[in-house]
């Protein structure tokens, strides 16, 4: 299974033009807040793409484990499971493994959360939001540091 490097790098280019329009009020830029674009190069735009693909497909078969019945159900969320740890291990050939763990961890957790609330019905509880908005403050954390460091590395 190959990725093509240079498609993949222009859907996440567009994704993170995307959010830096939405981001960008009038005068104020926040061109610091790289979520898909590093300074340096395009191999981290793939790696981070990759973790945050991995972490969807993970919401996929964290779901499919509780509501799959059919066969093809199953087959799905097996998909989604392959499909995840495979994400998870390309991109962290490229960036931190705790770092890279961490964040699609992250996201499993905290879009399982929403999406049981949202699609499945589960009672919303604000204090089950709130540690969900913790988690996630904490992922944007450890990207943002990552990225710091290696611009660092870059650097030096």
């Amino acid at each position: 299974m190959s990725i093509n490097s240079q498609s993949f790098d222009n859907l996440i280019s567009r994704a993170g033009s995307i959010l830096r329009q939405t981001v960008c009020y009038n005068h104020l830029r926040f061109d610091s807040f790289r979520i898909f674009r590093s300074k340096g190069g395009t191999a981290v735009n793939r790696h981070w793409g990759m973790v945050l693909a991995g972490g969807c497909f993970e919401i996929g078969w964290v779901a499919g484990l509780k509501y799959a019945f059919a066969w093809w159900e199953w087959l799905l969320t097996a998909g989604a499971l392959l499909a995840s740890f495979y994400l998870l291990v390309e991109a962290s050939k490229g960036l931190p493994a705790g770092t890279v763990y961490a964040v699609f961890t992250g996201i499993g957790a905290a879009g399982t959360a929403v999406a049981e609330t949202v699609l499945f019905g589960e009672p919303f509880r604000p204090e089950k939001m709130a540690l969900v908005l913790l988690m996630v403050i904490g992922i944007a954390g450890l990207k943002l540091t990552t990225d710091a460091d290696q611009r660092r590395k870059e650097e030096t």
